[in-house]
């Protein structure tokens, strides 16, 4: 009929007596250890995400996207001059530097 009060034994002895102390201990570990460090890894990894945005893709990356557009800009307002469109301003440029190139060569090689 009882079986003997063996699932009574069971419950008391064993599951109240060893399986509650150490769930409790596993339920106090993970509530005050495990979440406290997994918390402040979070935390940690929030304020370098945070560090690495502020200063290395606001500061740096877009400032060489930013400086690379204004220098292109700059240097296109400079070179167009030298787009006229007039043919023999173009040979003209041509023959130049070629000269300069022929005499960079002479240099060199004396």
């Amino acid at each position: 009929m009882n079986k003997y009060y063996l699932d009574t034994l069971y419950e008391k002895v064993i599951v109240r007596g060893i399986a509650h102390p150490i769930s409790a201990a596993s339920y106090w570990t993970n509530q005050h250890l495990l979440d406290g460090i997994v918390n402040g890894v979070g935390k940690g990894g929030k304020k370098a995400g945070e560090l690495v945005y502020k200063y290395i893709d606001q500061g740096l990356v877009d400032g060489v996207v930013n400086g690379s557009g204004t220098t292109a800009t700059h240097a296109g307002g400079a070179l167009q001059p030298v787009q006229s469109g007039k043919v023999n301003l173009y040979g003209a440029l041509l023959f130049g530097a070629a000269a300069v190139g022929a005499l960079v060569l002479v240099l060199v090689n004396s």
